[in-house]
């Protein structure tokens, strides 16, 4: 699986940490980085819970997978739900369980046609998200040099991106949105 750039990671965190989630659905988690990084920096480090003892857990954080093979032990423990299953149908098809505060996408949106993504944060933010809830998303900016996998990698044919994604491709009606612009696009999309 390729790795996302680590210069996002710190931008991403501290966003995460400035929203103060409560659940969060972390959307293609791939080897679960993220996931380990929002338990460690909300419930670890925001509600000083030790981070390995589940019991003390206040962030409720689930997980969707296309890739099984991605998923370790260290998954299966650090998110409280992980459904295998094709993201963008079970998001279109399956109906919400309780909105969430935090949608994240990522490295995942490049993988859709454009069309889809577009179909997919709107109903996100219609049937996923609280009220004021939040879909953070990166993806690769290509406006710089990115080498992006027009393959499958590893065996996984869902690494293939479809389509390439720019600032202005983030307006949406029903969003306030913003971008952070570096290796990767980091976009934070406010449900109004």
């Amino acid at each position: 699986m390729p790795s996302s750039d680590p210069s996002n990671i710190g931008t991403i965190i501290k966003i995460v940490q400035g929203l103060k989630p409560k659940s969060i659905l972390d959307v293609g988690i791939g080897n679960g980085k993220y996931g380990l990084l929002f338990r460690e920096y909300l419930d670890g480090h925001e509600q000083g819970c030790a981070v390995h003892d589940k019991d003390s857990w206040k962030i409720w954080i689930q997980g969707l997978e296309v890739f099984e093979k991605y998923i370790s032990p260290v998954q299966q423990y650090i998110y409280n739900d992980i459904r295998i299953c094709d993201a963008y149908t079970f998001l279109m098809e399956a109906e919400s369980p309780s909105p969430f505060d935090l949608v994240f996408m990522g490295d995942f949106i490049e993988h859709l046609e454009k069309d889809e993504g577009h179909k997919l944060l709107v109903h996100i933010g219609q049937s996923w998200l609280k009220d004021n809830g939040i879909i953070l998303l990166s993806t690769p900016n290509f406006i710089t040099s990115y080498n992006h996998p027009k393959c499958a990698v590893f065996g996984n044919q869902y690494e293939i991106h479809r389509c390439r994604w720019f600032p202005k491709d983030f307006n949406i009606p029903g969003f306030d949105t913003s971008v952070v612009e570096g290796k990767l696009l980091t976009v934070t999309m406010t449900k109004k």
